[in-house]
Parts: C-alpha cells; sequence; structure tokens
C-alpha cells in the first residue's frame, strides 16, 4: 500500500480491476479511505506517476472532507439498506418498534 508522506500521510488502497481502463482515485465520503484502481495490466510506476500527480487535488479534497463521525446504533433505529428501511436486527421492510 502506496503512502503519501507529508502531514498528515495519506494511505492508498491499490485495487487492480479488469473492468478499469483507466486510473480512478477516490475518497470515501464514509471513512476517508483512498482508493486509487488501476487495470490488470497497467504498470505500478506509471500508477504512483499518476498518484503523485492527483496528490494536490488528493490532499485538498481530502482537507475539505468533515471529520468522520462514530455511528451510534441503539434498538429500534430503522437504517436505510438496499433502497429501504431495515431494523437494526437486520430486517428489511418491516417497521421498528412503534412503526406500523
Amino acid at each position: 500500500m502506496p503512502v503519501l508522506p507529508g502531514p498528515p500521510s495519506v494511505h492508498v488502497h491499490v485495487k487492480r480491476s479488469a473492468r478499469s481502463k483507466r486510473f480512478s482515485l477516490r475518497i470515501s465520503q464514509l471513512d476517508g479511505k483512498v482508493t486509487l484502481s488501476i487495470p490488470l495490466r497497467a504498470r505500478e510506476s506509471d500508477a504512483l506517476r499518476f498518484l503523485g500527480q492527483q496528490e494536490g487535488w488528493l490532499r485538498e479534497t481530502l482537507e475539505r472532507m468533515p471529520e468522520a463521525m462514530p455511528l451510534r446504533v441503539t434498538p429500534g433505529v430503522l437504517l436505510p439498506g438496499g433502497g429501504q428501511a431495515a431494523d437494526d436486527l437486520g430486517r428489511a421492510g418491516e417497521a421498528g418498534p412503534g412503526g406500523g
């Protein structure tokens, strides 16, 4: 896993994909995880060069992201999942406590 040095250091997960046709750099809005997707046959040196070229954008985007907040789930809370609500026990489509 490559790491961009500096304050703060940025860990980048590299994912080789048969579906990828070009390099793609993504940042998860959930946890800030950085993923670099690369085609199966791409050279790692080319991927690292691309990462270096995108470092400014990457750091600016990470800096603008809000701090991750822990998710607290209590009994009876409905969570979205697969386009429908699911209670904290994972039963999709059923109303939770107090629901009808």
